[in-house]
């Protein structure tokens, strides 16, 4: 059973082991993969514990039909710092772009697979992607296991 979270929700995903000896679900892979890999969502910060001062900073986007929450670049190193000093793994993220009066995903984003390293080197990894993303007016999700 594995626990996926994405500032909002929290789902378990039941993993099965398969002859081969890899871990898969195939019910996951067939309906459910591509929308992870498009919104990789379901997170839940009340389980790993954001200060109430930031979670007020972050953007709720309701509006998109999504439970996940995006930060601003300036929120970000505090979230990071608050991630790694609980030992959250960042799998990745999506970039949101301001748009006619709101945030929505401009199809970019990032990975750290947990076979690439360790929860802070997935953190780093978060780090310079985004502080490398050029100005403007960009909102990012965090997605961590």
């Amino acid at each position: 059973l594995m626990q996926v979270h994405s500032f909002g929700v929290v789902q378990n995903i039941q993993l099965v082991k398969q002859p081969s000896g890899k871990a898969l679900n195939k019910k996951f892979q067939r309906t459910l993969a591509p929308l992870v890999q498009l919104n990789l969502a379901l997170t839940a910060m009340k389980y790993i514990d954001i200060p109430s001062q930031l979670l007020e900073k972050a953007i709720s986007l309701e509006h998109i039909g999504s439970n996940e929450v995006a930060w601003f670049k300036s929120d970000i190193p505090e979230l990071l710092n608050r991630l790694e000093s609980v030992g959250a793994f960042v799998l990745g993220g999506d970039v949101l772009s301001f748009d006619c009066g709101e945030y929505r995903h401009n199809y970019d984003n990032w990975y750290f697979e947990l076979s690439d390293g360790s929860a802070k080197q997935s953190i780093e990894h978060t780090r310079n992607y985004i502080n490398k993303y050029p100005a403007g007016n960009y909102a990012f999700v965090v997605v961590v296991a």
